[in-house]
C-alpha cells in the first residue's frame, strides 16, 4: 500500500519492518526537508523506537514519551506524540533533552 525510497546516504540502509505484523504499529516521517523517521512500537511490550535517516537509521529508544539521545525539532515531537497517543504509551513530548538533533 505505501512505499517510500530511502532519501539519505547511499550504503546506510533503513530498517525492514515487517507491515503486516499485527502486533507492531509503525509511523513514517518526512519533514521539509526529506529527512526521514520511523516510529515503531511493539504492542505487547509497549517497547518503541524511533529510526533516524538523518543519524544513518540508527535506532533511538522513547522511554516515558522521551527519545534518548535525539533532539526532535517541533515538529517531530507532535508527531512522536501523535504516535505515543495511538498506541496508548504516553503522552506529549519534549524536545529538549537528548544529544543529537534530527534538524
Amino acid at each position: 500500500m505505501f512505499t517510500v525510497s530511502n532519501h539519505h546516504v547511499s550504503g546506510e540502509e533503513p530498517p525492514q519492518i515487517d507491515g503486516d505484523d499485527p502486533n507492531i504499529y509503525h509511523s513514517y516521517f518526512e519533514n521539509r526537508y526529506g529527512e526521514q523517521s520511523l516510529f515503531v512500537c511493539r504492542h505487547d511490550t509497549k517497547e518503541a523506537k524511533i529510526y533516524s535517516g538523518d543519524a544513518g537509521w540508527a535506532a533511538f529508544a522513547v522511554v516515558d514519551g522521551q527519545v534518548h539521545g535525539l533532539i526532535l525539532a517541533p515538529e517531530e515531537a507532535v508527531w512522536l506524540s501523535a504516535c505515543l497517543m495511538a498506541n496508548g504509551v504516553g503522552g506529549p513530548t519534549g524536545a529538549g533533552n537528548s544529544q543529537r538533533a534530527l534538524a
